[in-house]
């Protein structure tokens, strides 16, 4: 139910510039938003017609154009007008000259990384050996996720648990791993860092092909 009326929404949403569209054209606006096939589709373009929002201006099944009623284009201004609203709200919400605000990637796989390395991996940093509460540990990608192809952006062997600060230090390429020990940049200079990381870091061979690109393109040594 919730996703047809999201269907729907974006039905109407596809009328915004002109009253009459073909069934391509409202398919792809739809698919581009969420997989859906064309048939589910014209079963709700149906129902569009059999409540008088819709009807069937050329029906050539090659080129299937349908026209917004009175009725659809009430349903159509009224989702306007509530898109308008919503924008205006934020807008007001937000427009503060001391900050910006960014679309971001949302990675919704990251959690099932995570969930593999609290299933088999000891609660630990694995840089600083410190055993934190999981709100503390992160789900590291050892070669970063921008860098890493379809592959290597969820294999299991690219992530490891690293506390905020050591997650924060690799990133920026302040430490990396070489030959199994930690290594610091030598604009790292804080000597309880150093006595931190005198000890040698447990990882796999699969591990050491991310390290080494971390180690050539990321670490400022």
């Amino acid at each position: 139910m919730e996703k047809d009326n999201y269907i729907n929404h974006l039905i109407f949403n596809s009328f915004y510039i002109n009253d009459l569209y073909s069934t391509e054209h409202i398919y792809n606006y739809i698919n581009c938003r969420i997989p859906i096939s064309k048939k589910y589709v014209k079963k709700l373009l149906q129902k569009k017609i059999n409540n008088d929002k819709l009807i069937v201006y050329n029906k050539k099944t090659d080129c299937e154009t349908y026209i917004l009623t009175k009725k659809g284009k009430i349903t159509r201004d009224s989702q306007m007008k509530l898109n308008i609203n919503i924008i205006e709200r934020f807008w007001k919400k937000y427009k503060y000259k001391n900050k910006t605000y960014d679309l971001v990637e949302r990675r919704t796989d990251q959690c099932l990384l995570r969930k593999y390395l609290i299933d088999n991996h000891e609660h630990r940093c694995k840089f600083c050996k410190k055993e934190y509460p999981l709100c503390i540990l992160e789900a590291a990608h050892i070669k970063p996720f921008s860098d890493s192809n379809q592959y290597e952006k969820y294999d299991t062997n690219n992530v490891l648990f690293l506390c905020s600060i050591c997650h924060k230090l690799y990133d920026n390429g302040l430490i990396t791993i070489n030959s199994k020990h930690i290594q610091m940049s030598s604009s790292l200079n804080h000597d309880h860092l150093k006595n931190l990381y005198m000890h040698k870091v447990d990882i796999s061979n699969n591990n050491i092909k991310y390290f080494n690109y971390h180690n050539i393109n990321i670490y400022k040594s």
